[in-house]
Order: structure tokens, then C-alpha cells, then sequence
């Protein structure tokens, strides 16, 4: 049928909406290449493949599962230099902010050997390539190394043990708070920024702390809960040459003392923008006290693809989505821009539910937006919620109605709905000399 633009009833539905804690509503810079989350049970297992919560989880944590894209999985006991001695570290609940953190005590160690090449993206970063690393842990005792008397915290991968390919982070403060600490990156002190009291042992557990260290091709810089503690160049050759292991925990020749609470990896080095908004999100979620200062999550978002693609792949999307979620939102203040990328027909698909506040077709091509997923129009803190058109474009997909909507077809354009459209009770207004089909 042909719509017109008289309205139609309106249901109006009050709906009172509880914010969201600001770590759910940061939008994580895309290129994750290791993501390791102590509070999500989905990716821990025991021995016996349980995830913390189910009847018979052991307490123990036999394997991690990365988030992000690369897939990586470290598990205790097996694996090169001295994974077949490693210990299992304890999943404890209620450590910080009521969430929960994997604790690794003296030779607690997960290892993935051989590492296999990332799922998809670019893996961890090899020899001089830049990468950016976050942890949020907590120091939980004086305990004696092998090397030092101390509290040590390993990220670490690279070759064999004694090979000379190790690309570590490595943290260490001397017992007692005396005045020595350092962090440590590559291999033979590589980036080495010593001297430092970094954290205060006297009254165990520690702080709670973000550790971040970045690395551009030529220079590490070392921070500490957001502000910058120190940079220094290379002393020797490329951080490493090879990923061929990836461990936390301890480092094959020093034990480890640390409640760890996530571990979030970045091949490249984020810009001053995307570091604070991993950083405030760390610190918001674990409650640290840190120097991250948020900027507001984007809320338009522009399809980047020339040609066919799915609509719930974030990088899609200029800005990503990234974790803003493009399935179970991209949320109701969200809008979306089909564009003059595309020099073709195209269809984008999704088969998941999709809510925007906002649509705006803008091609002389045609946009067919196809799957099964429901695309639902909220106003959000908008007045209204709305479609703009200019071109001939259509929904194969479903659409649902959620607040008032004002739909402009530009003249000389069209939009049709070609599996109808559920308005809920709710008003749709139509403006522009151009045609909507509703069929």
C-alpha cells in the first residue's frame, strides 16, 4: 500500500530507564589482540570444563579464554619453558568492586604452546611493531623469586625459554616498600625504567592499579593508573622475534604474586582519546582510582563498506562499534548513515535485533537491508525517531516501531518496507514529495 501521511493513534508508553554504569557505556577502541577478563565466567573452566557458578566448579582455573578476536587460550600445566610445573591459580570471588580476579600465587602459571596465528586481526605484535598494553591487578604478597624478593606480575610471550625471543611486561617492587621497582618490556632490560617505588607492600594486598605500557616502534612509556611514569628508547634489538607461546601468571623463572583482574592488549599504539577510554573503563569497572578521563561514547555511525557486508560486524562502521554492541544495540540514542560509500547495489544483513534512534539513507545506490534480526526505531532523548531518504532503498528485514517516527522521503526517492511495518500503537509521520511503500 501506499502510506499517507494522516497520523495514526498513539500508544504512549512511559518507560522509566536505570543508567548504566560507565564501564558498560564506554566504547572500547576496536584492534583488541589479547583480552583477558577475570570477571566474565564465560571465560574460565576448571579441569573438568566448568565455568565458576556451575555445580561443581573446583575453584580453580584450568583455562582462560581470550575476548577479543585473536582466540587465544592459556591453560595451567602444559606448554614450553616451565609450563609442565606450573600451578593452578584460585578463581576468588567479591576481590574488587564485587567482582572477581584469578588469583596467581609463587608458580601459578596459564600458557597456550605452541601459539597458533589469531583467529582474525593481527595477533600479538612481533619484533618493532607498536602495541599497547593495559593491566589491572593487584599485588598480594612478598614473596622470594628466583631473582628478586618481591612482588612480580609476567605477561609473556615470544620463543623457547633461553632463546632469546621473551617479549614480556614484567612489574617488580621490592619487600618492605623500600625504594626500588621497576617495570620491564623485551628482553635483557630492553625497556627497562627503573628505581621507582611503585607500590607501597607494607600492608598487604596492595592498591588495586592500572599498569599500562605503550610501544611505538622506538620508545615505551610506562604508566601507572592513567599518568605517565616514564619512557625510555630501546637498549637493545627488537623487543622479539616470534609469538610462539603466550603466558600469564608467572614468567618461566619468577613466580608471580598478583590478584589479576583483566589484561586487555592493542596491536598499535591507541592515540591519547582511545587510551583514556580503555582506561576509564578499567578504572570504572574495577573502582581504581586512576587519571582517565572518558569522552563521551559516539553516537552516528557511518556504514564503511563498498559492497555487501553484515550489519553486526563492528568494523563495518566508521566509528566502530566496537563494544557498543551493533546486535543488542547499537542502543536507542544511536544513529546510523548507509552513505555514498557504496558504487553499487548493495544488501547488508543482519540476523539479530538492532535498536537506533536514527537512519539516514544518503546513495544514489540502492541499500537492501535483509536477515532475520527485527530493526526497532526508539526516540531515545530525542523528540522523535526518524528515517531520512535520499535514493530508493528497502527493508527486507522487519521493522518495529518503538516511539513516535517521522519518516522524509526526499523527492524523487523511495523506501519500501518490504515485510511491513509494526507500529506498536505509535504514530509515523510522513513528509517529502518522495514514495513509501509499505507492502
Amino acid at each position: 500500500m501506499i502510506f499517507r501521511p494522516d497520523p495514526i493513534a498513539v500508544a504512549v508508553v512511559v518507560l522509566a530507564l536505570l543508567a548504566a554504569p560507565l564501564a558498560a557505556q564506554i566504547q572500547m577502541p576496536s584492534g583488541t589482540v589479547l583480552w583477558l577478563d577475570a570477571d566474565d565466567v564465560t571465560t574460565i573452566f576448571d579441569e573438568s570444563g566448568l565455568n565458576p557458578g556451575d555445580l561443581g566448579f573446583s575453584g580453580e582455573a584450568q583455562e582462560w579464554h581470550d575476548k577479543s578476536p585473536s582466540g587465544y587460550i592459556v591453560v595451567s600445566g602444559v606448554g614450553s619453558g616451565k609450563g609442565g610445573t606450573d600451578t593452578t591459580p584460585e578463581y576468588v570471588t567479591g576481590v574488587q568492586n564485587g567482582r572477581s580476579a584469578l588469583r596467581f600465587a609463587a608458580s601459578d602459571g596459564l600458557e597456550q604452546s605452541p601459539l597458533p596465528s589469531a583467529a582474525t586481526g593481527p595477533g600479538l605484535a612481533t619484533g618493532n611493531d607498536a602495541r599497547h598494553v593495559f593491566f589491572a591487578g593487584i599485588p598480594t604478597a612478598n614473596a622470594s623469586a628466583c631473582c628478586h624478593k618481591g612482588v612480580n606480575a609476567y605477561f609473556v610471550y615470544g620463543g623457547a625459554t633461553g632463546v632469546g625471543t621473551w617479549n614480556n611486561m614484567f612489574i617488580f617492587d621490592g619487600d618492605d616498600n623500600d625504594s626500588y621497582g621497576n617495570y620491564f618490556s623485551g628482553r635483557n632490560n630492553d625497556i627497562d625504567l627503573s628505581g621507582n617505588d611503585i607500590y607501597d607492600l607494607t600492608s598487604l594486598p596492595g592498591a588495586p592499579t592500572i599498569i599500562e605500557f605503550s610501544y611505538d616502534g622506538e620508545t615505551g612509556s610506562f604508566y601507572r593508573d592513567g599518568s605517565l611514569d616514564g619512557s625510555r628508547t630501546l637498549a637493545e634489538g627488537p623487543l622479539n622475534t616470534g609469538t610462539s607461546y603466550l603466558r600469564v601468571g608467572r614468567e618461566p623463572d619468577q613466580n608471580s604474586d598478583w590478584d589479576q583482574l583483566e589484561l586487555i592488549v592493542y596491536h598499535g599504539v591507541l592515540d591519547e582519546g582511545a587510551r583514556n577510554q580503555v582506561g576509564a573503563y578499567l578504572a570504572d569497572k574495577w573502582n581504581i582510582t586512576a587519571a582517565y578521563v572518558a569522552g563521551p561514547p559516539p553516537h552516528r555511525f557511518s556504514w564503511n563498506v563498498d559492497g555487501p557486508g553484515n550489519w553486526e560486524d563492528s568494523g563495518h562502521w566508521t566509528p566502530s562499534f566496537n563494544h557498543a554492541d551493533p546486535v543488542g544495540g547499537p542502543g536507542s540514542n544511536q544513529e546510523v548513515t548507509s552513505g555514498t560509500v557504496i558504487t553499487s547495489n548493495t544488501t547488508v544483513w543482519k540476523d539479530s535485533p538492532v535498536t537506533v534512534r536514527g537512519i539516514t539513507f544518503a546513495s544514489a545506490n540502492n541499500y537492501n537491508i535483509a536477515g532475520l534480526g527485527v530493526i526497532t526505531l526508539d526516540q531515545g532523548t530525542a523528540v522523535n525517531a526518524a528515517i531520512n531518504v535520499v535514493g530508493n532503498h528497502q527493508f527486507q528485514s522487519a521493522v518495529s516501531i518503538n516511539s513516535p517516527t517521522d519518516i522524509l522521503v526526499n523527492g524523487g526517492s523511495r523506501l519500501e518496507f518490504v515485510n511491513g511495518l509494526n507500529l506498536n500503537g505509535n504514530t509515523v509521520t510522513k513528509t517529502g514529495a518522495g514514495t513509501l511503500i509499505i507492502s
